[in-house]
């Protein structure tokens, strides 16, 4: 079994640790309080204490921190241009209608792509494949059987009933589209190095501001354009956290995934309190625009 991260690397450091106490002081300060106040606050200090510490868990992203293994998988990846990707979903019968022109502005327009993220990748909007979110993934699937051999292990099992968008994915992708309203999107992602080894409910719960998790229909997007992602054993599998998923719609505790077995792409599900050293969650940020 792969080894949980836990070492004296991970521990806060003396300067974080000042930073911290220093904001909570200067609020105290702020509020100004008297004598009576301070006397009423010690008298309750108990339950603030138990509120400070669920409030702090929690904005800490430290409810699940033990649902971590240490993790060598990678992988190398060539993000290519926009246009390039334009091209090659255009070439699939299932994009050939969709128009390019709004993506090739909205591409010329974008800043430097942040921190962590592997590149700027193009997605046709999901509402123009499909009826649902779940219908467009199916579609997407199908192409990556037909094109990759891809086993798909959910066939018959991707109905609304079944898989549905991740509340917050579903608004990051609502204002993006929003701020660029033609057929395709263009935006940051990185392919599931930035959370190898960690559960996809840990990876919900430490996300950055500005970033969000891809769900399968995305990511089945950038497999279609970067096959060479998932094409040797030893490359980290992906983890889908911006999709919710289960078989007998019973509960939203499994996440979609694709993965390689056998010389063959699979897509199937893992559960998503469940980490893997094998495995990293792909996810994507706000995009934005020069100056």
């Amino acid at each position: 079994m792969p080894k949980i991260i836990s070492d004296a690397s991970d521990a806060m450091t003396p300067e974080q640790e000042r930073g911290i106490k220093n904001h909570f002081t200067e609020v105290l300060l702020r509020l100004a309080p008297t004598k009576a106040d301070a006397q009423r606050i010690m008298r309750r200090i108990g339950e603030l204490r138990s509120n400070a510490s669920e409030t702090l868990t929690t904005l800490g992203g430290m409810r699940y921190r033990s649902e971590r293994f240490a993790s060598t998988y990678g992988y190398t990846l060539s993000v290519k241009p926009v246009c390039e990707q334009l091209l090659m979903l255009k070439s699939f019968p299932l994009f050939q209608k969709l128009d390019c022109f709004q993506a090739l502005n909205c591409a010329k327009s974008m800043a430097q792509i942040p921190e962590g993220a592997d590149g700027n990748f193009v997605f046709p909007y999901w509402g123009l494949i499909g009826k649902t979110y779940a219908e467009a993934t199916e579609r997407v699937a199908q192409e990556l059987v037909r094109v990759y051999n891809m086993k798909n292990r959910l066939e018959r099992r991707l109905s609304e009933k079944h898989l549905r968008q991740y509340d917050p994915t579903r608004q990051a992708l609502e204002a993006i589209r929003a701020a660029q309203p033609g057929d395709f999107q263009i935006f940051p992602v990185q392919f599931g190095i930035l959370h190898r080894g960690e559960s996809v409910r840990l990876v919900r719960d430490i996300l950055l501001p500005k970033e969000f998790g891809l769900g399968p229909y995305e990511v089945g997007i950038m497999l279609l354009t970067h096959p060479e992602r998932l094409d040797a054993y030893e490359k980290l599998f992906i983890d889908c956290p911006g999709a919710e998923y289960d078989y007998d719609v019973a509960d939203r505790g499994r996440v979609p995934c694709f993965y390689l077995y056998d010389g063959q792409w699979r897509f199937n599900s893992n559960s998503v309190d469940a980490p893997c050293d094998h495995y990293g969650s792909a996810s994507a940020f706000f995009p934005q625009s020069k100056p």
